[in-house]
């Protein structure tokens, strides 16, 4: 047989139970079929994965159209939260200004508190005067003064803590004292009593301690400025845009973002004020966040502002997509 006759139909004879059977084999697929195939396969796949990356894309689209809106009910979210938080704060608060004076017990700790004593026993005294209810308080500063000048800054440190839960305008003297101590604890705790006292001075105050070579000074300041009402926590925000450091920068930024209305726009907008290009891309993104627009200077960014502030709600929507 001719291999031609061969390749066309080829047969083998098997035996099986001693007899013949004819077998007849089917035809080889050629090299070209198997080529043929390997190609119409592979387009089937390239076809899939442009559709999958077609419905990626779309997926992508529709996250990022929906992403800012989810964001901006997020920032009025934390508005919310932070406002309820701060109203418990006030209901737990202790208020001693009022309450019934213990005055033997006071004058006894004042006058031992002022005799040659040691460090550990002023401490000790000190302790004891916070739990005595009173609303003297130029007997709890003077303490934390003479504290203040002590050589052993625990007792510095332990005695600033007094002052806690006397958030009037008096204490404010000695905290800006208690704010140069070379101690870094003593610093930090001086900015408690802050949160609870509205006086022009805490705004200094504030912005003297967003100045420290500590970043943990800076860090218990911003969280002292969080916590303050309009206008002391702007003017203070007014000052933090500006700040040599960037951890203050970058917090006062998020800060803004949150609140997203106009005076929070203005604020960052002089942010594009600073050297550094890093941060002023970071503020655009911000105010493209917040209104959709990116500006290259500051001159270009508050003319445009002056021109626009009128077609944007308080909460910085277009009023024309009402």
């Amino acid at each position: 047989m001719r291999k031609s006759d061969n390749k066309q139909n080829k047969r083998s004879l098997v035996e099986t139970d001693g007899k013949e059977q004819d077998v007849k084999l089917t035809n080889r697929p050629s090299t070209c079929k198997y080529f043929f195939y390997l190609v119409v396969l592979s387009i089937g796949f390239v076809c899939l994965g442009c559709s999958s990356k077609k419905t990626g894309e779309k997926k992508a689209e529709t996250s990022a159209s929906s992403g800012k809106e989810v964001k901006q009910l997020k920032r009025k979210n934390d508005k919310l939260k932070k406002a309820a938080a701060k109203t418990v704060q006030g209901k737990e608060r202790r208020v001693r200004v009022g309450s019934q004076l213990d005055k033997d017990k006071v004058s006894a700790i004042i006058a031992e508190f002022d005799s040659p004593i040691i460090a550990e026993r002023k401490i000790e005294l000190i302790k004891s005067l916070s739990e005595v209810i009173s609303a003297d308080e130029q007997s709890v500063i003077s303490v934390v003064q003479k504290s203040l000048d002590d050589s052993n800054p625990e007792v510095g440190r332990a005695a600033i803590t007094l002052l806690e839960d006397y958030e009037t305008p008096e204490i404010l003297p000695v905290v800006e004292r208690a704010l140069n101590s070379k101690d870094e604890q003593t610093r930090i705790a001086a900015l408690t009593p802050l949160s609870g006292i509205d006086d022009p001075q805490v705004s200094s105050l504030l912005i003297q301690a967003l100045s420290d070579t500590s970043e943990d000074v800076r860090t218990a300041a911003l969280e002292a400025v969080d916590e303050q009402e309009d206008p002391i926590k702007l003017s203070v925000m007014k000052i933090g845009i500006s700040s040599p450091y960037k951890d203050v920068k970058s917090t006062v930024v998020s800060t803004l973002e949150n609140r997203g209305d106009h005076i929070a726009l203005e604020i960052l907008i002089e942010g594009l004020k600073d050297t550094d290009a890093t941060f002023r891309e970071n503020i655009n993104e911000t105010l493209d966040f917040l209104i959709d627009k990116q500006f290259k200077t500051y001159k270009e960014a508050r003319a445009w502002w002056l021109e626009n502030k009128n077609n944007y709600d308080e909460n910085l929507f277009l009023i024309d997509d009402k």
